[in-house]
């Protein structure tokens, strides 16, 4: 039925099985309101107007709908309590809480209305789903009875009571207003709860537990923080973060967040009695600015929140991670952790925090002489500035191979040169060392070959350069060792001595002289290479090559196999034939 401003009088109570469709100015009076059954529809005439709808005592309507599609709305409020028994639909127009108490004990519609919330209270009694195409934003909800919510989001600028039963429906409530605080009281299980309003206060009772099985989102702004607190100060109340997290901007107080995963807030400031939470900006280090390699320095770190104020909160057993130093040889940076075990930097230590101060654990030990720049990481917290330590070398205790010998035709200098460097025991160069002799001889030989060269050398800036070695026999694992007075010796690693060579004892020669082909084959014991000249057909393959330096006593030996001693001379390095024999045309030896 639709009165179209016509007013309606009667006597009697009025049973209502449909709709009673009223533009909201008719006279409408009777004894009692039918609460059970039918819906109430205001209209509005097309002027835009405050229109107040009907009050019928203490339970007003069963549906009440406010549906203006006019070009001229109307806005419908209460003068004074209003209780829906049934459903209430906001299909178009505007509809102001009353002041006073506002009870929905069914379904709460939003499809294109606008619901001024004012400073009122809704309160949800019966069994309601809250659905519809719009958002409906409220101030106070008091849920008594079983409140579903919306599929994507209800907002909510002041208290959220819940007594009874909320169904999140899998959807967001998110608290807005920074003009006043909203306070959270009895324990709700959210889907997902928001709040990105800068200057917001939150304040949960003391003693509930929220959980939040969805994602958990408050976005405060730079100096301008989300405030979460406790309805009695020192008296916890606690959260389960269940799913991801987004939370910066915060200042916290008396949270205990009871799931396993830490709550990381960035930017965030810690008024204390915090569990669980993570509201670290950054650490500062302190400790020794110097330290002798290998010696402890027993570091004190601190945790600063984004207020720039220790975060207190910042207790108990935290898995840091340090770096900063580097390694050397075998040696790598440790710290220890709680129980004094010392842990490689770049692996989680795990360190005592009191008041977001630690002082045990921590204890760093350096070996590489550097100037190190040392930091610590928890999570996205990490060192604002790093602790430079200058590390010095230990004293001098051992010989170091810094160049290997490498493989090498016999006779020939061993290149690249060789080099002994004097370290401490971790393997830093001494490098104010320019006086200790470093002596060079062969530790293991495969063969019967002989180092010569310039064996000893005197060390320059903490290192002993070996350029000219050479060894005279071929063979294959040759090492050498380095030595010093008072310093650990050095063994390089194996290397070879490469070539072949014929030990003229073995040789089966003519006892006057030697073939062609015998004589480029026979080998004194020397590390000179002989240079082979022939003045006919026969052209040698290569250099001939002596065990050892050649001396005017060898020439005595060459009268068994080439003629007679008298016949050679050494001149200037080079061993000529002076005799008649046909061999003086063939060969010229040099040295």
């Amino acid at each position: 039925m639709y009165l179209n401003g016509r007013s309606i009088t009667t006597t009697t109570s009025f049973v209502n099985d449909g709709t009673l469709r009223l533009q909201g100015i008719e006279t409408v009076s009777w004894t009692v309101n039918d609460t059970d059954s039918g819906a109430w529809e205001y209209a509005g005439r097309n002027i835009a107007e405050a229109i107040t709808i009907k009050d019928f005592g203490a339970t007003d309507y069963f549906n009440l709908v406010i549906n203006d599609t006019n070009t001229n709305k109307a806005i419908f409020s209460s003068a004074s309590a209003l209780d829906v028994n049934g459903a209430l639909t906001l299909s178009s127009g505007t509809f102001t809480a009353p002041t006073g108490s506002f009870t929905v004990s069914g379904n709460w519609v939003n499809n294109g209305g606008t619901f001024n919330a004012g400073t009122g209270t809704v309160t949800f009694d019966g069994t309601t789903i809250i659905s519809g195409s719009s958002i409906t934003t409220f101030n106070n909800i008091t849920i008594t009875g079983t409140l579903t919510g919306h599929v994507t989001n209800i907002n909510v600028s002041g208290n959220w009571t819940n007594n009874g039963t909320f169904v999140n429906n899998s959807g967001t409530v998110t608290f807005i207003d920074n003009n006043q605080t909203s306070v959270i009281s009895g324990s709700t299980t959210f889907f997902n709860f928001t709040s990105t309003t800068a200057g917001k206060q939150i304040t949960f009772t003391a003693g509930t537990t929220q959980t939040i099985a969805g994602t958990l989102t408050l976005t405060g702004a730079s100096g301008n923080l989300i405030i979460l607190r406790s309805s009695v100060s020192a008296s916890q109340w606690s959260i389960n973060a269940q799913g991801s997290k987004s939370v910066s901007f915060v200042d916290v107080k008396d949270s205990n967040n009871i799931n396993a995963s830490e709550i990381a807030a960035a930017d965030s400031k810690d008024s204390g009695n915090n569990t669980n939470w993570n509201l670290v900006d950054h650490f500062t280090i302190t400790g020794t600015s110097g330290q002798t390699a290998g010696t402890s320095n027993q570091l004190t770190i601190t945790a600063i929140d984004g207020a720039g104020g220790i975060s207190v909160s910042f207790t108990g057993d935290k898995a840091l991670i340090f770096s900063g130093g580097n390694s050397i040889g075998s040696f790598t940076p440790t710290a220890t952790d709680k129980n004094g075990a010392a842990i490689d930097f770049g692996t989680a230590t795990t360190v005592t925090f009191t008041n977001g101060v630690a002082t045990a654990g921590g204890s760093m030990v350096l070996y590489k002489a550097e100037t190190a720049a040392i930091t610590v990481s928890y999570g996205a917290s990490s060192t604002a500035a790093a602790l430079s330590v200058t590390v010095s070398r230990d004293a001098a205790d051992k010989l170091l191979f810094i160049q290997q010998p490498s493989d090498t035709l016999f006779g020939s200098t061993i290149v690249p040169a060789i080099t002994i460097q004097i370290s401490d025991q971790f393997g830093n160069a001494v490098v104010s060392d320019n006086a200790t002799n470093v002596s060079m001889a062969i530790g293991t030989s495969p063969g019967i070959g002989e180092l010569s060269g310039t064996a000893v050398n005197t060390a320059s800036a903490g290192t002993a350069t070996f350029s000219n070695l050479r060894i005279s026999f071929p063979g294959a694992g040759y090492t050498l060792t380095a030595s010093s007075i008072g310093l650990t010796s050095a063994i390089s690693g194996a290397f070879n001595i490469t070539g072949s060579a014929l030990d003229p004892a073995a040789a089966a020669l003519a006892d006057s002289q030697l073939s062609t082909a015998d004589f480029l084959r026979l080998l004194l014991p020397d590390a000179t290479q002989l240079g082979l000249y022939q003045a006919s057909s026969f052209v040698p393959a290569g250099p001939v090559y002596l065990y050892r330096p050649l001396t005017s006593a060898d020439i005595s030996a060459f009268d068994r196999f080439i003629l007679r001693a008298s016949d050679y001379r050494l001149f200037n390095g080079v061993l000529d034939y002076t005799g008649s024999e046909d061999l003086a045309e063939f060969f010229r030896l040099f040295i």
